[in-house]
């Protein structure tokens, strides 16, 4: 994982924001979590929930979706954030970019199916919560 380069910390200070306040507010002040912050591409296979009983949180910073994930929205229109995660974006965007994704991996040998499977972490259990958010 480290040779993908992603930002780590350790944070004992956990804030959250609160739509009411409209401001961060500091809790679970006694817990301790990791979190990992990494580009789109990513092979977010490698980063496990939890370490040692420590939370993992696995954070993509920068632009969360490439621009090809909005290709089909209008602009200025509030869309629910799950359709963004839609499996059939993944997947065109694995079809256009897989050689890109093997250099950024630096898994020359990737294939489909795996490049699918760590930009989602799983890309089946991905299409399963994308059908359980989306559809019920």
């Amino acid at each position: 994982m480290l040779k993908l380069n992603p930002e780590i910390n350790v944070c004992t200070i956990i804030e959250e924001w609160d739509e009411e306040l409209e401001e961060l507010i500091l809790v679970h002040p006694n817990r301790i979590e990791i979190e990992i912050k990494h580009n789109f591409v990513f092979d977010n296979r490698l980063i496990p929930s939890d370490f040692n009983g420590i939370i993992v949180k696995n954070i993509t910073i920068g632009e969360p979706y490439p621009k090809e994930f909005y290709d089909d929205i209008e602009e200025n229109v509030e869309i629910p954030f799950y359709m963004l995660e839609s499996p059939e974006k993944y997947t065109s965007y694995v079809k256009q970019h897989l050689n890109r994704i093997r250099i950024e991996l630096k898994a020359p040998n990737m294939t489909m199916t795996e490049a699918l499977d760590a930009l989602t972490g799983g890309f089946e259990n991905h299409q399963e919560w994308f059908n359980d958010v989306c559809c019920d």
